[in-house]
């Protein structure tokens, strides 16, 4: 007897003893097979030849692989915070058996923390894990199990600076406002709350950024500033690195203006108009209350000089001020006066 096993064109057999059994086919993938098998009886008087064919379908079931944890996985797995969970470097993590012969399987998955967040021993869990086939192996002849694996590793703060750059000389009155650099701000986190102003004083205490720093010397610091990460800023290891600058007097303008000419009148007085024209709203500045101007003599005539006494600045506010120099005027007049004389006589009175 012989058998022959068909599929299409192509057939395998062999000899087949008087036992009615016979190899089913081999190398054949994962899945299904439909197949004929002849069987074939010769005689031997004559050489004929009777036959008889029954058609199977031949199951290969796919082999499974193991995939476990390889040396290659480091004893300690840490990373610096980076705003997400995944985890680099795994590439020889996956050792795996059960393969066929010698075919070769390399496997591979997505490794992830637990969390973002900074913190150690968190779960990290593999999955996904996917095969690289060669050899003649093929994909679709194993499956792969587990489905999960899990190691554990470390996630560290992550470096952050921030910059408050800031004027080096500010008048009085004007908003300070730093200018916030950030460097190393990752994942979609930002700054949050503010800085402050502190004056060079060591243990002073922290003042508002606003207008009306009085005159002097400050440095921004960190205040309120933090950083929202959804970990209470357990993220970053924050370093902060605030500008210094000085606030300087406002110099004020005026329209103050002595009056050039009068008559003679006998004190050495001369009226004035105008007043202080810029100055802080709500601040309580004022030119002094005893400011007057003078001529330089009191006697009538051309050319004259006319200088101010207790120029100066008055109020609460008035050490955050400048004052200009108080106007002089060197061409002023005090004219002469006209006298009536009146003279009384017998026949009436007369005035010249």
């Amino acid at each position: 007897y012989t058998y022959a096993w068909y599929k299409g064109a192509s057939a395998s057999g062999g000899e087949l003893g008087t036992e009615a059994s016979f190899p089913a086919p081999t190398g054949l993938d994962a899945g299904s097979h439909k197949y004929t098998v002849r069987v074939t009886a010769a005689r031997k008087d004559n050489g004929e030849r009777a036959y008889s064919d029954k058609t199977f379908t031949v199951t290969v079931e796919k082999a499974p692989l193991t995939v476990a944890l390889s040396d290659a996985v480091p004893q300690s797995i840490t990373k610096t915070y980076d705003g997400t969970m995944s985890v680099a470097d795994t590439a020889g993590w996956l050792t795996v058996t059960g393969v066929v012969g010698d075919e070769t399987v390399t496997a591979a998955g997505t490794w992830t923390y637990a969390d973002k967040h900074v913190g150690t021993g968190k779960t990290i869990t593999g999955t996904g894990f996917r095969s690289t086939y060669g050899n003649g192996a093929k994909a679709g002849n194993y499956t792969i199990e587990p489905t999960s694996l899990t190691t554990t590793g470390s996630i560290t703060a992550r470096a952050l600076s921030v910059t408050a750059a800031v004027e080096s000389s500010v008048t009085y009155g004007a908003d300070v406002a730093p200018t916030l650099t950030p460097d190393g701000l990752v994942g979609g986190d930002e700054l949050t709350g503010e800085v402050a102003i502190r004056t060079s004083t060591s243990g002073a205490p922290s003042l508002s950024t606003g207008g009306k720093l009085p005159v002097g010397a400050y440095k921004v610091v960190r205040g309120t500033l933090a950083v929202a990460d959804g970990n209470n800023g357990g993220n970053y290891a924050l370093t902060f690195d605030g500008g210094a600058f000085t606030v300087e007097k406002r110099t004020l303008t005026h329209d103050v203006e002595p009056v050039r000419e009068k008559e003679y009148d006998g004190p050495t007085a001369a009226a004035f108009t105008g007043g202080l024209t810029i100055a802080v709203e709500g601040d309580d500045v004022a030119l002094s209350g005893s400011l007057a101007f003078d001529y330089n003599t009191a006697n009538v005539g051309t050319g004259k000089t006319i200088t101010a006494t207790n120029w100066a600045l008055t109020g609460a506010d008035a050490g955050s001020y400048h004052l200009p120099p108080a106007p002089e005027v060197t061409d002023a007049e005090i004219a002469t006066v006209k006298a009536e004389v009146v003279w009384t006589g017998l026949d009436g009175a007369y005035v010249y």
